[in-house]
Order: structure tokens, then sequence, then C-alpha cells
């Protein structure tokens, strides 16, 4: 019986034990069908989340209003995850039927969200060449345009800034090189719809992109072929009501100006250049030294005319957001003023600007629309003349010129200080208004329609009111004495002027996703777009007013001048883009788009433009799971086509019929008549830019990234104007495709984040390298301006340099007789310096041929290149506890430009030189480096290699200092966030480039009459409440 007992015991305890293992392995394995929503933290549904099993392919994406379902067994792991949110992890029960999950966003990869054509994706699902600017690098810059947010930023892209004017300050941008003849700047879209710089705030932007290549672009078609700019705007999130203040000013000073001779020195070197080209000395030594003694400034002034009209200016700028609403609507509201004075008197600009971005949410979330509407109104001062007036006169006149005489006025070089002083002034007002309605449909769970209109307009009038006033002349003898007479006065006028310009642009999406099995994952798009462009122009002015007031009609009707004209540009696209991707391994795009537009002839006005792209994630293939350091790894290519319409007339492809140009006599009468002015060539397309391009992104370590491009973009069909004879009567040339260009480089980026206890560090490089080169000018190469000594050369770069190669300075005259043929079989001299006779202390030049004579036929060659050799940027940043600081640095290196004519050629038209002639050539002195003075413009116009410099800088762009007050300081006082900071803007330049800033050099030699670039200490205050 005992025995019996602890048998059936031990069988007992064996079936429960079996019972419960049963039990517990029966619970862990049974079924959940699980439904929830996602939501942030603001309570509002997100579209596409994937909830996915942990170690096991099932998984599904939330719909429009943020639900799921999915089936999990009990025990397994559900994944939630989203771009630009952390992920969340819940473990299943067998009670778990409901599951409200709120999404974090994260910081981090926020910045992996990428925006592209009509979407975004994901750094890691990108197969194009697209890069993305941080708004924080230029939150609180002292950035007037939008442009300048980009220079040195994005690898391939060169911003260069030609002016620091007031209201035209902006940069001219080229993506991966010029690729043209015609307009090489890139396309702008702003939520969606082409615009420019000048409508957004630079404080507006949520974030910015740049397409390169043609696999990101070319669902832009036609107007992609320069590269695509995208900036979407700050949009309202639900929430209480949030209101941020940022505001900064500003002083501003000229960056660089050379100085120029004083008036001892002047005068000195005038008498001996007057000499040197055999002419009497224009100034006596007994006036040459009151000069000297400087005893009476007055009569005999030593003027620094930089410093007479450069004087420091204030830049200030204020900008409010309000964003709050509820998860049926959503708003954000921003204000914006800018008052920049310039640090040339008279020039100034105001603007004000507001933005109001709503999101509303209808239908349970399957209905969202967004409205944007946003506008300006600036005005911009500048003088009667333009500044370029008055910047030349820097330069031109001598530092002994009076200014204003006492008792009489201005004297004769001094009409723009004059006529604003009688109240003269020259502005232009611009007032922008737009606004577009963007409405999202979810027809099903993965099918959304979404279409949108957008219109912009924009008016400028300006008027230039130049008064009655009288303008006085000193003259001077040769012994210094000095009488003042009336000069000869200026009619006063009035000049009038309005134009209006914007368009009228929609677009409709149909977007489909799915997933085919566990692993297949597709998304098509497929849309229609068009647009219509108007511009009209008109201008009326008179002359002799009657009475100094500004209008039209105190001017004499007899000298009434009006001019006019109007156009009008239409467009029409259908686009459609496939992605698909194999366990977010392997990724393949293809892009379309069919473009038809008004500019071209009628058999031509549409055109194709595709692109492919495939990407391989290295990084998630089953060998790679054991090299942790890596975190991504992934080999990008692409191939694609863009086009090019922006030539600069908007009916190239059609033959023009010009009235007034053909008048005749009738009847003892002139009649107005009419007559073809242009023939179109009936063939005129656009021109097509074919790219390709490989890449490659690389994380390493969780801190280090790297990308690095190479590509090949060739421009076809390049629209140029050709001459044809004259004898057909034709006043203009008709445009054809004419040219072919291709552009090769490469581009790496590096990035390093790393943060330990409270500190944390950032670093960043870019480098970039671009060859161009001409391939087909179609019979008319070479194309040469002797003027500009600029050269369009097949086998050449765009815009290469052309002159005379130096060998140094002649030093004496038997060496030009043993250089060049002096004189001929019969004694009588030759010009064989390029026309002239050269002399001791003249530029010696190459004498290619050999024949003893310099002529330009046979001995000019290619001196240069202005296109950099490759562009360059780094930055480096801190934050400590509070405190922040970051210091940014950009540069080219190489590029050759012209430093010719007014400046550093000796006395050019009379005007001033640089102080460097001081160290001009002289018999006592010579020297192999700098000419001899001369009174010659014709020689002083020679294109040589002595006028070419290295257009290579570096510049420290911005310095930045801050400190964020601790919250739990301004907390108390109901404040989220106060920032205070200040920073240097353009703090200091490396270079060997003697003239003005080498960033604005480029091709048009001297540039003295351009507006010189600033440089900006800045205050500023940010405070969010």
């Amino acid at each position: 019986m005992k025995h019996s007992y602890r048998t059936h015991l031990r069988l007992w305890l064996t079936a429960l034990a079996g019972f419960f293992l049963l039990a517990v392995h029966a619970q862990s394995g049974a079924e959940v069908r699980i439904q929830g929503k996602v939501t942030d933290k603001q309570h509002s549904p997100i579209t596409g989340v994937v909830v996915a099993v942990q170690g096991r392919q099932a998984g599904t994406t939330t719909g429009t209003d943020g639900t799921f379902t999915i089936t999990a067994r009990v025990g397994e792991t559900l994944e939630i995850s989203y771009l630009g949110y952390k992920k969340q992890q819940l473990k299943v029960t067998q009670a778990m039927t409901r599951a409200d999950i709120t999404l974090e966003e994260d910081a981090l990869a926020v910045q992996d969200v990428v925006v592209i054509g009509y979407g975004t994706t994901s750094k890691e699902k990108l197969t194009g060449a697209v890069s993305t600017v941080s708004t924080a690098d230029f939150k609180n810059r002292p950035i007037t345009d939008v442009s300048l947010a980009l220079q040195g930023k994005i690898t391939g892209v060169q911003v260069t800034q030609t002016s620091g004017q007031p209201g035209a300050d902006g940069g001219t941008i080229t993506v991966r090189g010029i690729g043209t003849l015609n307009d090489s700047s890139p396309l702008v879209i702003i939520d969606g719809f082409e615009s420019s710089f000048d409508k957004v705030d630079p404080k507006d932007i949520e974030s910015m992109s740049v397409l390169k290549d043609a696999a990101s672009a070319a669902i832009y078609g036609n107007k992609a072929a320069n590269g695509v700019i995208l900036i979407t705007t700050k949009k309202g999130r639900s929430g209480r009501l949030q209101v941020e203040y940022n505001g900064y000013v500003s002083v501003q000073q000229v960056t660089r100006y050379p100085d120029l001779l004083g008036s001892v020195d002047y005068m000195n070197l005038y008498n001996e250049a007057c000499l040197n080209s055999g002419q009497q000395p224009r100034y006596s030594q007994s006036y040459i030294e009151h000069f000297r003694k400087g005893d009476d400034p007055a009569l005999y002034p030593d003027r620094d005319w930089a410093d007479f009209y450069f004087k420091p200016a204030i830049l200030h700028n204020h900008y409010v957001k309000l964003n709050g609403g509820t998860d049926q609507l959503a708003y954000t509201l921003s204000m914006g003023y800018l008052g920049q004075d310039g640090i040339l008197e008279g020039t100034e600009y105001d603007k004000y600007n507001f933005r109001i971005n709503t999101t509303s949410s209808l239908l349970k979330d399957r209905l969202k629309i967004s409205t944007n509407v946003a506008g300006y109104s600036g005005v911009k001062n500048d003088l009667v003349d333009g500044t370029g007036n008055t910047l030349y006169r820097i330069v031109a006149m001598s530092p002994m010129v009076n200014a204003k005489m006492e008792g009489y006025g201005w004297t004769d070089w001094f009409y723009d200080d004059a006529v604003r002083e009688a109240g003269g002034f020259n502005k232009t007002k611009t007032g922008n208004f737009s606004g577009n309605i963007n409405l999202q449909l979810s027809l099903l769970k993965n099918l959304r329609l979404e279409g949108a209109v957008n219109y912009d307009r924009t008016t400028e009038t300006g008027q230039i009111y130049a008064p009655n006033v009288d303008l006085y002349k000193v003259f001077t003898g040769a012994d210094g004495t000095q009488t003042i007479g009336k000069s000869t006065s200026r009619e006063s006028s009035i000049t009038e002027s309005t134009y209006r310009y914007g368009n009228l642009s929609s677009y409709v999406t149909l977007s489909y996703w799915a997933t085919a099995g566990d692993h297949h994952n597709f998304k098509v798009l497929a849309g229609w777009q068009q647009g219509q462009w108007d511009n009209k122009y008109y201008k009326a002015s008179r002359t002799r007013l009657t009475t100094n007031l500004p209008s039209l009609e105190v001017g004499d009707p007899s000298t009434q001048k009006n001019s006019s004209w109007e156009t009008e540009v239409k467009s029409m696209s259908l686009f459609g883009r496939f992605n698909y991707d194999y366990k977010e391994k392997y990724l393949v795009e293809a892009n379309i788009r069919y473009d038809g537009s008004s500019k071209f002839a009628e058999d031509h006005k549409w055109g194709v433009f595709p692109s492919f792209s495939a990407g391989w994630r290295i990084s998630q293939e089953a060998f790679m799971r054991n090299v942790r350091w890596i975190d991504e790894l992934k080999l990008r290519a692409s191939w694609g086509q863009l086009g090019n319409e922006k030539i600069w007339s908007s009916y190239a492809g059609i033959d023009i019929l010009s009235i007034g140009s053909c008048n005749y006599i009738w009847e003892n009468q002139q009649v107005t008549g009419a007559a073809t002015s242009y023939i179109a060539d009936k063939s005129l397309t656009w021109e097509t830019t074919t790219q390709y391009n490989v890449g490659l992104d690389l994380r390493l370590f969780g801190s280090l990234t790297f990308t690095g491009d190479f590509y090949v973009k060739e421009t076809d069909n390049i629209l140029m104007r050709l001459p044809v004879s004259g004898i057909f009567g034709f006043t203009e040339d008709p445009w054809k495709n004419a040219g072919r260009m291709r552009n090769t480089g490469c581009e790496f980026a590096l990035s390093y984040f790393k943060a330990f206890r409270k500190w944390e560090f950032s670093a960043g490089a870019n480098l970039s390298f671009n060859r161009n080169k001409i391939l087909d000018l179609k019979g008319q190469s070479p194309i040469l301006n002797s003027t500009t000594g600029i050269l369009l050369e097949e086998g050449r770069p765009i815009n290469t340099l052309y002159g005379y190669e130096v060998e140094g300075i002649y030093q004496s005259d038997e060496e030009i007789h043993n250089h060049l043929t002096t004189f001929d079989r019969n004694g009588n001299p030759v010009n064989s310096y390029s026309g002239l006779v050269a002399a001791p202390g003249d530029i010696r030049f190459k004498d290619q041929n050999g024949d003893g004579i310099i002529d330009m036929d046979h001995d000019r060659v290619a001196l240069g290149d202005p296109n950099p050799d490759f562009l360059f940027s780094f930055n480096l940043g801190a934050r400590w506890k509070g405190f922040d600081l970051t210091a940014f640095f950009q540069g080219v290196c190489g590029g050759e430009g012209w430093s010719t004519g007014e400046l550093v050629s000796p006395f050019f038209n009379g005007y001033n030189s640089a102080a460097w002639m001081t160290e001009r050539w002289t018999p006592e002195r010579p020297n192999n480096t700098y000419q001899r003075v001369y009174i010659d413009n014709q020689r002083a116009k020679i294109k040589s290699d002595y006028y070419v410099e290295d257009l290579s800088y570096m510049r420290m762009k911005n310095l930045e200092l801050g400190y964020t007050l601790p919250k739990s300081l301004v907390g108390k006082i109901g404040i989220s966030g106060v920032r205070v900071f200040v920073s240097a803007q353009n703090l200091f330049t490396l270079t060997r480039y003697k003239g003005f800033d080498p960033e604005r050099a480029g091709v048009n030699a001297t540039n003295i009459y351009d507006y010189p670039l600033v440089r900006t200490f800045t205050a500023g205050l940010n405070v969010t409440f």
C-alpha cells in the first residue's frame, strides 16, 4: 500500500507538471488580435507608421487616421517605428487587445528626413545626390537673402556674393559647375511651387534640400538642368500657444578696399607718367609742396574717397512667430522686419514680411487641407544715378578734388550728392503676395490623392526724381591758382516705372504604396502640373521740371518718353515616380517627366526627361552583422536627363513682327511701318543635360558620417544666338541649339558629432572639385571678346581668360631691340608692340611665333580659368552647459580673374591708381614686378598675363558665441527659453588677391562700379514663451 501511494503521488505530480507546462506553452503561443492608434505628442494621428513583430516577418502600417490592426502571439514583441520618431517596443500579453501609442520626436532622426520632389524620404533610402542644410546653421546669422545660407554648406554648390548693397545682396548660385551659356541658376521651389529666395524669410524655413543629380531632379523636368533647391516652410502644430521672438542688431563695414595714392604720390607719379608719355608735367613742385606740408587742408586736400563715402551702417532684424492649435486645426503665424542701412550713404532697404500656414484635418483625418499665405513689402533706396556712378568716382577722382566749396556748393564731380541733398531720390517699392492651398484625400488605406493651387503676384514701382541743382567747377592753374565757376548743370528729370509679374500654377498627384509578401515594398506616384507666367513693364519720363516736385505733371510734355513690354509663358507637364525596395536593402527608383513649354517652336514644345537610380545598403547584408562599428554603408548610382528652358526670350520659337522699326514716307508724311525683325529656327527645342552619378554614404561609430559623389554632367543643344547675314534685314540673330558642354567632378562631405557628460562637440568639412569643358560650338569656335579678354573655345573651360603671356618687364632699349623688330629695312620705326612702340619699363609679352612682332592674331593665348580648382569649407562647434560656440570657414582654391583697367593700370582715363604703384619700375629702381607709369589708355587696355590674378581665398564666414539661460531661472517668469549671442560675419579673409574682395572679382575686370561686400558684428536675442 505504501509503495502504491508513492507511485500514485509521483504520477499525479508528473501529470500536474505536464499540465502546467502545457498550459504555459499554450498561453505563450496564443494569438492575440491587437487594434490601436499611433499619434504624436499633440495627439495628431501619424500615417504610415510601421508596426512589426520582432523576430519574424509580420507587420502592418497605420492608415490616414493613425489606426492599425495586427495579429501577434503572446510573448512576442511589437516594434513601432516611423521616420523622425523614436522607436517603441511593446510586449504582447493575453489581455492586450488595444494599444494606443504616442511617438516622441527623435532630434537625430529628424535630420535623416530628406525632402525630395513631391514627397519625403529617409537618408537610408535615398538613391540620388541630395544634400540638406540645417536651419540651425543660419538661424542667427545676419543673412538678408536665403541664397547666402547655402554658401559653403553644400558640396557641389558655389554661392558667390557680388554685392553688399541693401536689397540687392543675394548670391549667384551654380550647382555642379556652369552647364550652359545662358542662365545657369537653379530652380527654387517653395512649398511645392516655383518661387524665389526673396519670398521667404530665412527664419520661416523648416527644411532646405538641394537636388544635384538627374535622378533626384528629373521629376522637375525642363527646369532642373541647373539643380533644384527645395524649401519647406514651418507648419503649425497642435498644442498650447507658443510665441517665439528672434532679433539682432548688426554693425556693417567694408570687408576689403585697396589703398589708393595720396595727393603727393598721385601728383609726382602723374608728372612722371606725363614725361614717360612725351607730355609736359601737370603739377609744379611748388604746388605739390603745399600738399606735402598739409598746412591748409581746405585748399590743398588729401582725400581718401573710400573713407569719405564708406561709413559703418546699422542692420537690424526682428521676427515673431505664433504657433498652436488643436487636432483639427493647427496654425503658425510669423511676422518679420528687416532694416538695413548701406555703408554708402543714401542706400538702404526696409522690408516687412508675413506668413500664415494652417493645417486642417477633416473626415476623421482622411482629408487634410493646408494653406500657405505669405507676402512682403520692401522699399529700396538708391542714388539717383545708381550706386555705380558714385563707386567709380572713388577711384576716378584724384585725392586733391574739392567736394564742396564754401559759399558755393558741390563741385561737378558730386552730382549724386548734390541732387540727394536737394531732395532727389531713386526709390523702388516692391510688394508681393503669394498663397496656395493643398488638399490631401485618403481614398483608401494606401491610396492618396493630392492637389494644390498657387497664386503669386509681385508689383515693383520705381520713381527716380532728379531736381534742379547747381554744380561748381574749380579751375587750377599750373601755378596753383584756383578759380571757381558754375559747371554745366544737368536737366532735372522724373522717371516712373511699374513692373508686374506673377504666375498661377497647380498640380495633382496620386500616390499608392504597398508591401508584397514580407519584403517587397512599392511606391508609385503619378502627377500633372500646369503653370502660367506673365510679365508687364511700362515706363514714362520727362525732363525740364518747372518746379522741384516729384511728379510727371511738372515735366515738359514735349520731352516725355514712354516704353513698355509684355510677355507670357505657359507650361504643362505629366510626371511619375516608381520606388521599390527589398528588405530596405536593395533600392530602385525611376522618374519620368513629359514637359511642354510655349517658348519653343511649334513641333518641338514637348520633351521627355527620364532618370533611373539604384542603391545597395551593404550594411544590411548578413556578412556585415558582426561589423558593429559600421552603422550605415550604401552605394548609389544614377543616370538621367534634364532640360533647361532658361533663355533670355519668351518667344524664341516664333517669328517676331516689330512695329516702328521700318517706318516709311507716304504722301510726304512719315508712316509707322512694321517688319519682321526676328526669324525663328523652327527646330528650336530644349537644352538637355545628361548626368551620371556614383555615390557612397558611410556612417561609423554612431558619430562620424561621410558622403562622396562622382559625376559627369553633359549638356547638349545649348541655346546660342548665331549671326545671320545683314542682307536679310533682321535686327536680331536667331536662337539655335548649337553648343555642348561637360562638367566632371567629385564631392566629399565629412561630419562628426560626439556628446559626453556635459560636453558636445561637432565638426564638418566639405570639398568639391569640378572641371568644365566646352565640347562643341557648331563651327563658331573660337568666340572671342577682345574687350573683356574672354574666350569661348572648344576644348577649353567656359569664359577662359585670353591675352598675351608675360615674360617680365623690359629693362633696357637693348633688350627690346633683341626681342622685337623695332625698325624695318628702310630704318622706319615698327609698331611691333601690339600696335605700339615698346619702352623700358613696359610689360614684356612672349613672342609665341618668334617673328619679332607682338600682334593679336599670332601671339595671344589662353591665360587662365576663372572656375575654381575646388571649393572648401569647414566648421567647428562646441557646447558646454548653456554655452555654445561655432566657427565656420569657407573659401575657394584656384581660379583666375582679370584685374585690369581702372585701379591697376596707371592713371587709366586719368583715374587714381592703387598705392602699390609707388613700387613701379623706374630707371633708378628697376624691377621685374610692376610696370612703369604712363598716360596711355590704349596701352592700358592690352590684355595680358600681367593683369591675371589668383582668386583663391579663405574666409572666416561666421563666428558665434551664445548662452542659453537655465530653464529653472526663466521658467519662473513664464518663459520657455532665452538665448543671447554675439557673432561676426566675414571676420577676416586670407588671400593674395590685391584688388577688391576676391569673392566678387571673377571675369568682370576690377569691378570698381560694384558695391563692396560687408563685414558685420552682431548681438542678438532669442526668446520663447
